[in-house]
């Protein structure tokens, strides 16, 4: 005999024992398909919902990465299931930190000019604002945080002092010149244009150092977006899942129960 035919012969008996076995098993092995497609039904009907905040944060003075760094160490209590230390951190009743799923901090990046992205898990929605606030009670709290606004806003108070003192003075010499301007276009007018630029410049300066002043006293939301997110697999990939899992526990348990038969079988043999 051919080694060709000698392997199509082995193949023949190997699929002839397989069909065999499916058809004196066939009721186990349809019976836990069954079950494990109604029971990847049924978990996907009663799968639950949880809560997503995105949330964009910005501080123009703390750096971005040391805020994404101390929202991480927040998700290491989650993680820990440390729900006493977290409520403390932030501020919020327990029962409100024990909602908190996750928070996710793998969209920041690092442009100026640009908030920080923090989204925030959680499974009850009447904490969402609780923990929102208790989110910036945790930032703006640090010591190395509420240290370097308060520095920053001194800075700019005193900047903001001398720039009004200028423009006292100005405004005093520009009222002389205005009179000066209104009787001549020679020399006193391009003076009166300086003065009036210098002016200008030095309100354009206010603003931004007031600017500053309120933006610098505290890390703050740009923006909320709050959405539910189904917390199951989906129908189709919930009915294979399970189906098959299921499914595999009936082939092992016919298996089991041939390795009864062959071996009761062997045994009367042998006697």
């Amino acid at each position: 005999m051919s080694e060709k035919n000698k392997n199509d012969r082995d193949l023949i008996v190997i699929i002839s024992k397989v069909y065999q076995f499916i058809g004196r098993y066939f009721i186990i092995l349809l019976l836990f398909l069954i079950m494990g497609l109604v029971y990847g039904w049924y978990k996907n009907r009663t799968a639950g919902y949880f809560y997503k905040q995105h949330l964009v944060v910005n501080s123009i003075v703390v750096e971005k990465y040391i805020c994404t760094d101390m929202v991480n160490s927040l998700q290491t209590l989650v993680a820990d299931n440390n729900m006493d230390a977290l409520a403390k951190k932030m501020n919020i009743p327990e029962k409100a930190a024990a909602s908190i799923i996750k928070f996710d901090t793998s969209t920041f990046h690092y442009r100026e000019n640009v908030g920080f992205m923090v989204d925030l898990s959680y499974h009850d929605n009447q904490y969402a604002d609780t923990l929102t606030a208790g989110l910036l009670y945790f930032l703006n709290h640090n010591d190395y945080n509420r240290m370097n606004m308060q520095l920053f806003v001194q800075e700019r108070q005193k900047m903001l002092k001398a720039i009004n003192s200028r423009l006292g003075t100005s405004d005093s010499s520009n009222m002389g010149a205005t009179s000066v301007f209104s009787a001549s276009h020679g020399e006193n007018a391009v003076f009166i244009r300086s003065a009036s630029s210098e002016h200008m410049r030095s309100m354009e300066e206010k603003y931004r150092i007031e600017k500053d002043i309120e933006l610098g006293k505290q890390i703050s939301i740009v923006e909320k977006t709050t959405g539910k997110v189904f917390a199951g697999l989906g129908l189709t990939k919930s009915l294979i899942l399970y189906g098959l899992g299921i499914g595999i526990l009936g082939v092992f348990l016919s298996l089991f129960i041939e390795s009864l038969r062959l071996s009761r079988k062997y045994l009367k043999e042998q006697k």
